[in-house]
């Protein structure tokens, strides 16, 4: 909370040093709040979205997993295929 309220009091008195001291007109200071307002939010959309994207692919598919189980009847000394490691 305490954050929060700092980021309030900056971004407040940077926008109060802006009008006053550089005579910046109002209007420029509601577009860049509005814009700045805008862009915030498409972030935390495109953030949702591109999240949803990322669980999408990286879940693993059922049929992989049923691929990648090994095989219970298959034994490494009978089949020759399997090789043991060098010890």
């Amino acid at each position: 909370m305490r954050r929060l309220l700092s980021t309030f009091v900056f971004g407040g008195a940077f926008i109060w040093v802006a009008v006053v001291f550089f005579d910046v007109p109002r209007e420029i200071i509601w577009v860049f709040l509005v814009l700045t307002v805008v862009l915030v939010f498409s972030l935390v959309v495109a953030g949702l979205f591109g999240g949803v994207f990322l669980r999408l692919m990286r879940r693993e598919r059922r049929s992989k997993r049923w691929f990648n189980q090994p095989e219970a009847d298959v034994e490494s000394e009978t089949d020759p295929s399997i090789k043991a490691p060098d010890r």
